[in-house]
């Protein structure tokens, strides 16, 4: 059993594509920050219960480190997707060859004859739990 997500409100703290697409499935559930646009400061922790991370924020970012020291749970995009969805899923994160291994449990999977959905790209759960399908397009 998986546990369920932290309660919000959330800080999405990195705003690419997955970032992006974990404020649309968190509505007003969830303010955004990014060190690009300079805000990702421990000021921006007021009033949040949660902090979602992007993989690229560094664990010493300071809006991170205040948020551990203010007691305030940080967890991964991808952990927070997967407390998300009630399916079974595999994630391939690393630098070199993910789509290949994706490729490979794909056709694995296609040939157990199982349902599956294959995907090579980051945070692909949080974008089907937003949308409420358990299918990619």
């Amino acid at each position: 059993m998986r546990p369920d997500p932290p309660p919000g409100p959330y800080l999405v703290v990195g705003l690419a594509r997955s970032g992006q697409a974990l404020l649309t499935l968190l509505g007003d559930q969830a303010r955004g920050v990014d060190r690009r646009q300079g805000d990702d400061t421990p000021v921006a922790l007021e009033g949040m219960r949660c902090v979602i991370k992007s993989p690229g924020v560094p664990q010493d970012a300071p809006v991170i480190v205040a948020a551990r020291e203010r007691g305030i749970p940080v967890i991964g995009e991808v952990e927070f997707a997967w407390r998300l969805l009630p399916n079974e899923f595999v994630g391939v994160t690393g630098t070199n060859g993910k789509t290949t291994t994706v490729e490979l449990l794909g056709a694995m999977m296609m040939g157990s004859r199982e349902p599956s959905a294959g995907a090579a790209r980051q945070l692909t759960s949080a974008r089907l739990a937003a949308s409420g399908s358990t299918v990619l397009p």
